[in-house]
């Protein structure tokens, strides 16, 4: 009897808290006063995705961290964890400048689905704001994998042929990110010119050789530029 009476005063909690939040009454501060009301009593789906907009809208941080770690709980699905998940680390990362456990967060949602191309951009995206291009870098080839349009390539492809050349210093893997480059665009003039520099610069003669006579046919070929690749 008393759990039923629990059921029936959480039921009818829960529907001032609707009538409260509806645009028919708008009396949303006093709604919020009710949902948090019934929290106390035990975690309630509806209550909890009413509060999160609440506590978005007043930039109240840490309550929806709260807020959305409750909602995980919740979840029946790995689509609605790692949804949630993803939701978390963006509040951890962008308004509580917490980028490691915003890294954590994600690490989740990808052990949940790997593939997730939103999960790994904001990934790739903390490591670069935290400088550690290595694991940027890493993440960024698992998103070119998963793309597929070459213009979508051609773009991770420049930024990751960058990173491996300037930031990390790695002279054999921004060689390939700029041969890939040319896979998908085989007359990028930069491309071929930063490979030139590389190609001397490891003692890659057969393909810097190669190189330098497509260059100075001037060819507009795309199979012959990319015959030097594979010879």
């Amino acid at each position: 009897d008393q759990e039923k009476l629990k059921d029936h005063h959480r039921f009818f909690m829960r529907k001032l808290g609707l009538l409260l939040s509806s645009d028919k009454v708008g009396r949303r501060e006093e709604a919020m006063v009710v949902w948090k009301r019934l929290l106390e009593g035990g975690d309630d789906p509806e209550a909890l995705r009413t509060l999160a907009i609440w506590h978005r809208e007043k930039e109240e941080w840490d309550d929806l961290v709260t807020n959305l770690g409750r909602q995980l709980k919740l979840c029946t699905t790995d689509d609605d964890r790692v949804v949630t998940l993803k939701d978390m680390s963006e509040v951890l990362n962008e308004h509580l400048q917490k980028p490691i456990e915003a890294i954590d967060t994600l690490k989740q949602a990808l052990a949940l689905d790997e593939k997730d191309v939103e999960a790994l951009t904001m990934l790739r995206s903390i490591y670069a704001d935290i400088k550690d291009f290595p694991l940027a870098a890493a993440t960024m080839e698992k998103e070119i994998v998963l793309m597929q349009d070459a213009s979508s390539q051609y773009t991770l492809l420049v930024q990751l042929a960058a990173w491996y050349r300037e930031a990390i210093g790695d002279k054999v893997n921004a060689i390939s990110a700029y041969e890939r480059i040319l896979q998908v665009a085989p007359s990028d003039e930069a491309a071929l010119d930063v490979l030139e520099v590389l190609y001397e610069e490891v003692g890659e003669w057969e393909k810097l050789l190669r190189l330098l006579r497509t260059k100075t046919r001037g060819t507009e070929n795309e199979a012959e530029i990319l015959g030097f690749l594979i010879k």
